[in-house]
């Protein structure tokens, strides 16, 4: 027997074969013994010596049936294929142990083998013996250890093997592209499908609904056929996706593409549902699709470019039955309503305050009847805007047959609604009887002052969603007051899934606007709405309309009004720090409402804090009898804000011992108390005094014939107290409006107006350029109101 060179011998397992001498290849099952002596030997280095090889040669033969056929040479091929690198990782330990393999044509050997030759296989009546290229193989290993394994923890380079310190899928995400641009492939260990560049790409398809399309995604393989997909969202940008259970590496276009629906809320697996009239991630989709699936996006293609396009909205003859005219940028308004009915969209006329809205609607649904194309119209308002709906109805559309479904003795009779073109009802009205409403099909629902379904969560809001209708039409002077959450609660209404869902809007646009500022992602928005919303700003387009001023007056604590504060102040700010840190801001909110509003009634009145302060001064109102005294003692009218009833009372108190006569508004009056008070406040010239609660007094009224306004007392949201303002500053006024806004020095009021500064970009940013808001108060801005 020669020697046999240890590289002729291969041990798999248990079960080992052997190239001999004079060209016999021998092969035999289950023999752990001379395994690990051959795995001894090749750890020393070496040869089989010829008496090792004679007695392993005479062990085959003497095994009878246990030993394989003996095949010479003449049955033997021998092959040099091209190997094919490729990473095996094995997940299934604390950290990744990967290891380095090459593919022979289908025959694999590990790097740690080490040997130049091993047996591959029986195919057919040959036994394959594969020559390796130990030189590339080598090179390899260092070009692969020395780029893809990061911050190894530990490596046997003598068994071409490294543990790595990586979750499995962050380390396909970090190095996968790179190991495979480089010619490598990838394979999980236990999933026989190497990982490496498919020359497919995504496949898209949709089905139908109302007013979406469901989309799939999927990954049509060139060869025919599609698999389902798997995405990690926080992984897509490197490129990696699961194609049914293997992980594949997709191209740039397709990454760009999954990141733009993942953005938009695509599940992990491929699935999403578009609104219809999201033009812009349509036309992302639309080349994707398959051909006989494009003719269903072509009419939101179609539209997009005919809202983009177009040169100017065509304009439409007035009804011959509007008893009134129209100033021009109503008559725009007017055919923007016709211009969304036309192309079946729904749109919000947003209008700033005193722009008349309501008559461009009313106008606008007097010629619908007057085509015969106007079917029943159900109009939800505020409770203070009723009367205004009534007047308006009279005074520009006669012609309109109106019914007001409000009060205890209302019909609950739905047949009654047939001999109406309009039934208005309010909101809380609505909610009540839902069951009638939710019953009937309506031509059009307009939600007057809508940001009054604001909160997507209350009763209101889902009894709005239930009402079945071909169009939605909503009006406010304030889609936003206070955060980006408002804005969705409307546009759901409008155009439902367009904003995606609640929590979906939260985290792609309400958290990176309000939290990080960014820009972009407000373009974003404000890009989105635009085609479903008009706003135009009462400067830009009544330049006849007399200026507005605007002046903040101060006033400053006598000695026994500030210790008083400031007690108090010291006793809040270091409980609710307590608080705070130990709970949170949230659990903490009814102490904090507590606290503020203890402050800002001593600022106002001591009196209003506890009855025993009633002798303590009040600086505000010292300055406020003063400069209300000289207002109508000059025989000007004034209107006066408070948010506190007791306030209101001490001030209509004061009115009375001067002989002063007034009109009054609070939540608590009558629909028809409050028409007389405005009608009395409007035409008689003895009334010079109008005092109003904020929010009951904020909106649906026209009070032209003031050309003061004060408010007493600050709000968070200065967009109410801007409708305030404007209840006087609108079209009818003939004379300048100033207004006043009181603030006592060194108290909340003060840091209310800084925090208002501080946090109000959001309106400008995505609907115009007027507003505020403000969005959850952190324990920061929280304590610094007691500063």
């Amino acid at each position: 027997m020669k020697d046999i060179p240890l590289s002729n011998i291969l041990c798999r397992g248990k079960d080992i074969s052997i190239i001999g001498f004079d060209g016999r290849m021998f092969y035999k099952k289950n023999a752990p013994l001379f395994c690990r002596v051959i795995n001894h030997l090749k750890k020393k280095g070496g040869v089989l010596g010829s008496s090792g090889a004679s007695a392993l040669y005479e062990y085959f033969r003497a095994s009878g049936g246990g030993i394989n056929v003996i095949f010479d040479s003449k049955t033997l091929k021998i092959a040099s294929p091209v190997p094919e690198a490729f990473i095996e990782i094995d997940s299934r330990y604390r950290d990744l142990q990967l290891t380095l393999n090459f593919d022979y044509s289908g025959f694999e050997a590990r790097f740690a083998d080490g040997v130049g030759r091993f047996y591959g296989g029986r195919k057919g009546t040959e036994m394959a013996v594969v020559n390796r290229n130990l030189d590339y193989e080598e090179s390899v290993y260092n070009y692969f250890s020395g780029r893809f394994m990061g911050q190894v923890s530990a490596s046997e380079r003598g068994r071409g093997r490294f543990v790595i310190s990586m979750f499995l899928t962050d380390y396909l995400a970090k190095y996968g592209p790179g190991i495979i641009e480089a010619g490598f492939a990838i394979r999980v260990k236990g999933d026989r499908n190497k990982i490496r560049r498919r020359s497919g790409g995504l496949s898209f398809s949709v089905t139908e609904g109302a007013d979406w399309f469901d989309l799939k995604v999927r990954y049509a393989h060139e060869e025919g056929g599609e698999s389902d997909i798997t995405v990690n969202p926080s992984r897509i940008l490197s490129g990696l996706i699961k194609v049914d259970r293997s992980y594949t590496i997709v191209s740039p276009e397709d990454i760009r593409r999954l990141a733009l629906l993942i953005s938009e809320g695509m599940s992990d697996t491929g699935s999403l549902r578009i609104s219809r009239y999201n033009f812009d991630l349509i036309e992302n989709i639309a080349p994707g699709l398959k051909e006989g699936q494009k003719g269903l996006v072509e009419p939101a293609l179609a539209l997009k470019k005919r809202l983009t396009g177009f040169k100017g909205i065509e304009e439409y003859p007035l009804p011959e039955n509007f008893t009134g005219t129209l100033r021009h940028y109503q008559a725009a308004g007017y055919n923007w309503l016709h211009f969304l009915n036309r192309h079946s969209l729904n749109g919000c006329l947003s209008d700033d305050m005193g722009l008349g809205k309501t008559v461009q609607v009313l106008s606008f649904l007097q010629k619908l009847k007057e085509e015969g194309r106007l079917g029943p119209v159900l109009a939800v308002v505020p409770v203070t805007t009723m009367s205004n709906w009534e007047i308006e109805i009279n005074k520009f559309v006669p012609g309109l047959k109106y019914l007001i479904y409000y009060g205890s003795a209302r019909k609950k009779d739905v047949g009654s609604f047939r001999d109406y073109d309009i039934v208005i009802v309010s909101y809380h009205t609505l909610r009540n009887d839902i069951k009638i409403f939710s019953g009937i099909k309506y031509d059009y629902v307009v939600l007057d002052e809508s940001q009054n379904i604001k909160n997507y969560k209350s009763l209101i809001f889902r009894a709005i969603k239930s009402l079945s209708s071909a169009h939605r039409l909503s009006i406010t002077g304030t889609p936003i007051e206070n955060n980006t959450l408002e804005l969705w609660s409307q546009m759901e209404f409008l155009v439902p899934g367009l904003l995606g869902t609640a929590s979906e809007f939260k985290t792609r646009f309400a958290r990176p606007i309000e939290v990080n500022r960014d820009a972009a992602v407000a373009g974003a928005l404000k890009k989105r709405i635009f085609p479903f919303l008009m706003r135009r700003k009462k400067e830009d387009v009544l330049k006849e309309l007399p200026p507005k001023t605007e002046i903040t007056l101060y006033s400053d604590m006598g000695d026994r009004q500030a210790a008083l504060y400031n007690g108090y102040r010291d006793q809040y700010r270091a409980i609710l720090d307590e608080k705070i840190s130990a709970l949170g801001v949230e659990k903490v909110s009814l102490d904090i409402f507590a606290a503020l509003l203890k402050l800002r009634q001593i600022a106002i009145l001591p009196r209003l804090a506890d009855k025993k302060y009633r002798g303590v001064p009040s600086c505000k109102y010292e300055q406020f009898t003063d400069l209300l005294a000289e207002i109508i003692g000059e025989g000007h009218k004034v209107l006066v804000y408070s948010q506190f009833l007791e306030t209101l009372a001490v001030i209509k108190e004061y009115s009375l011992r001067q002989g002063w006569s007034h009109s009054y508004i609070d939540g608590s009056i009558t629909a028809a108390e409050r028409k007389s008070e405005i009608k009395k406040f409007q035409e008689d010239p003895g009334v010079k005094l109008f005092l109003l609660s904020l929010k009951a007094g904020g909106i649906g009224i026209n009070l032209t014939s003031a050309g003061y306004v004060i408010l007493f007392d600050p709000w968070w949201n200065p967009a109410v107290e801007t409708q305030a303002v404007d209840r006087a500053h609108r079209i009818g006024q003939k004379g300048k409006v100033i207004a006043y806004k009181m603030i006592v020095n060194g108290t909340v009021e003060e840091k209310i107006l800084k925090l208002q500064e501080k946090k109000k970009k959001l309106i400008s940013e995505i609907i115009t350029e007027d507003g505020s808001f403000y969005k959850a108060l952190t324990k920061e801005d929280i304590l610094g109101l007691f500063e």
